[in-house]
C-alpha cells in the first residue's frame, strides 16, 4: 500500500524540499525563513514517524500477547524501490514511508489472524493513509509559502513602475509567527 504514495509522492516532495532548501541561495530569502520552514516539515515527519510506530508497536504487542509473533507475512510480489535523497528530510519522508510499510503489514498480518475485525483495520488504514497525506501537503503549504515569500520580496525590491504606488507589507511575518506559536499539529 506504500508503494502508491511512494509512486505518486516521492519525487513531487524531493522536489519541494530541494526547492525550500534552494531559497537560502536568493537574497531576498531571510534565512530564518527557510529555516523555519524546514522546522515545520521536520516536526510534522517526526509526528507522523510517531504514528506509525505507535501502530506497530501496538500491532506487534497485539500478536505477541496471543503468542503469534513468530507468525510470518510473505509478499506475494514484493517490490524494492531505488529512491534519490536530494534533501535530509527526503530521507526522513522514505524512513517514514518504511515504517508506515511495516505499520500496514503488521495490521494486515492480526487481520488475517483474526486478532482485528475488519472495520478496525479500515479505520487504522484510513488514519495510516491521512498522515501520509499530510506529510505532502505539509511539504507543498511550506515549498508554496516560500514562493509566496520570494515573489513579495523580488516585487519590494524592484523599482515601483510609474504611477505604481504598492504599499509596502505591514505585519509579521508567516514563519516569524509560525515559529512563535509553534504551530506544528500532529497529524
Amino acid at each position: 500500500r506504500v508503494v502508491q504514495f511512494y509512486r505518486r509522492d516521492f519525487t513531487p516532495i524531493s522536489h519541494w524540499l530541494d526547492g525550500l532548501d534552494r531559497a537560502r541561495d536568493f537574497r531576498h530569502i531571510d534565512p530564518r525563513a527557510v529555516h523555519e520552514a524546514e522546522r515545520i516539515v521536520s516536526a510534522h515527519l517526526a509526528a507522523v514517524q510517531d504514528v506509525f510506530e505507535g501502530a506497530v508497536l501496538r500491532s506487534d504487542g497485539l500478536l505477541a500477547a496471543q503468542g503469534l509473533a513468530d507468525v510470518p507475512i510473505r509478499y506475494a510480489d514484493p517490490v524494492t524501490v531505488s529512491a534519490p535523497i536530494v534533501h535530509p528530510a527526503a530521507r526522513a519522508y522514505l524512513r517514514v514511508l518504511s515504517t508506515a510499510d511495516d505499520a500496514f503489514a503488521s495490521l494486515e498480518r492480526a487481520w488475517l489472524l483474526g486478532l482485528v475485525d475488519t472495520r478496525a483495520r479500515r479505520l487504522e488504514e484510513a488514519r495510516f493513509r491521512k498522515a501520509l497525506r499530510g506529510v505532502s501537503t505539509r511539504v507543498r503549504e511550506q515549498y508554496s509559502a516560500m514562493a509566496r515569500v520570494l515573489r513579495e520580496a523580488r516585487a519590494a525590491a524592484a523599482p515601483p513602475a510609474a504611477g505604481d504606488e504598492r504599499a509596502p507589507p505591514h505585519g509579521t511575518p508567516w514563519w516569524e509567527r509560525t515559529a512563535r506559536a509553534g504551530n506544528t499539529p500532529a497529524p
